[in-house]
């Protein structure tokens, strides 16, 4: 339920916890896409890196602060004329980089 009022059209994530209390409004999700593309050179890859915790302020629901949690892989570039090894992944319908 909390997945289609939250997170609809965005496919990309996956609603993992959801907090609701009278003061904030939680959400924790994590991106399911099975792959990035590099924003330096355009190659797509797979091969995750690392992972890591993206702390996002939102816009308040029916005046409660809605706060996100992110949670987004860092993937290795394996073209080998790219200056960047690594890059974290975009979600540009989510937040900006």
């Amino acid at each position: 339920m909390f997945q289609d009022l939250f997170l609809h059209g965005l496919a990309e994530l996956f609603l993992e916890a959801f907090q609701l209390s009278a003061q904030a409004i939680h959400l924790t999700v994590t991106s399911v896409q099975t792959a990035a593309t590099c924003p330096r050179c355009g190659q797509s890859a797979r091969r995750v890196h690392s992972r890591y915790a993206r702390q996002v302020a939102d816009l308040p629901c029916a005046g409660i602060p809605v706060t996100w949690t992110l949670k987004v892989r860092r993937f290795f570039c394996d073209n080998p004329a790219c200056p960047k090894t690594t890059f974290a992944e975009r979600l540009p319908t989510i937040v900006a980089a």
